[in-house]
Parts: structure tokens; C-alpha cells; sequence
């Protein structure tokens, strides 16, 4: 798939592509701040996400993370029945799948999420 991204880019003309990633395993760290996961690194000392980690490997450079990629802002009910659960309370809720908690408010009855992406340049 990067691979084709990166002949499509050459066949088109560009000179250069910048693509946004979602981390694959960062899914798993909802906790972290995303600038904090886009720096760890592995055993090996390669960047410890696996999707990054093969953006990199196929020539890929690092630009910086994007905070708020994509944002859901929904009514309560949207998030209940989406994540299967009820919020009995304002605040930040880990759902599985998300890169980072939904922030939940009982008082105006919404949920926002703020999912983060990682930018990756390519010279082409």
C-alpha cells in the first residue's frame, strides 16, 4: 500500500507527498500523548509503532504529529451505543479502538474526540 501511494505520487509528477498516519498500535496507549508515543522506540532503537515504523522503512520521514486529525463530536447516546457502555459522569473515557479518551459531558450530554494522526513526508 505505501508502496503504491509512492508510484501513484511519481506517476502524477509530485516531487514529494505528505501522508497522514494513524498509529496502529497507539490504540493500545490511549493514555499517552501522542507526541510522547511518536518517540518511543523498540529494542532495535526503530520507532516502536508498527505502521510508523513501516512508513519509515520505505523512506518515510517523520514530520511531527498532527493533534486533532479527525474530530467526533456527538451527542451521548451516540457514544453509549457506540462503545456499549453507559457514562454515569463527566470525564475522559478510554474506548477500545480510539487513539486517545473521548472527553464525556453529562451536563451538555457530549462527547468529543480528538484523534491524533502522525504526519509522514516522502521526496519522491
Amino acid at each position: 500500500m505505501i508502496r503504491h501511494l509512492i508510484d501513484l505520487a511519481e506517476t502524477k509528477g509530485l516531487r514529494g507527498l505528505v501522508a497522514p498516519v494513524r498509529p496502529s498500535a497507539k490504540a493500545h496507549h490511549p493514555w499517552v500523548p501522542i507526541m510522547d508515543y511518536i518517540n518511543w522506540t523498540d529494542q532495535s532503537g526503530r520507532v516502536f509503532d508498527p505502521w510508523l515504523r513501516s512508513h519509515l522503512s520505505s523512506g518515510g520521514k517523520l514530520m511531527g504529529p498532527c493533534e486533532r486529525s479527525m474530530v467526533v463530536h456527538e451527542h451521548i447516546a451516540f457514544w453509549e451505543n457506540w462503545s456499549k457502555q453507559k457514562f454515569e459522569r463527566s470525564g475522559a473515557y478510554a474506548l477500545e479502538g480510539a487513539l486517545v479518551p473521548v472527553e464525556i459531558d453529562l451536563d451538555r450530554q457530549t462527547g468529543t474526540y480528538e484523534e491524533p494522526n502522525v504526519w509522514v513526508a516522502y521526496a519522491v
